[in-house]
């Protein structure tokens, strides 16, 4: 019973930090893209284009002076290659 118990408590934390890393990867793309860019322009393509359109545009953005780093790039071009169903704060 107890390793069962173990599993579940593990397979919830998990759950729970997948939920957490999507909401912080929308406030992120929320905060660090619409500060310079209409929420239109960016929900057109939200989850229609690859991770690599995604990674290009963030790396694009950072060289004309966004202020997002490393992990932050990464975080926001995943969740814009493949955001949850349920999932586009951005879009009106």
């Amino acid at each position: 019973m107890i390793p069962f118990v173990v599993l579940l408590l593990a397979l919830l934390l998990y759950a729970m930090s997948l939920h957490a890393s999507n909401q912080d990867a929308a406030g992120l793309a929320a905060a660090k893209c619409v500060a310079c860019h209409d929420s239109r322009r960016i929900c057109f393509r939200i989850g229609k284009q690859e991770a690599a359109f995604w990674q290009q545009t963030v790396a694009r953005m950072r060289a004309a002076g966004a202020k997002i780093d490393e992990s932050q790039a990464a975080a926001i071009a995943g969740w814009l290659a493949s955001p949850p169903a349920d999932a586009k704060p951005l879009c009106p």
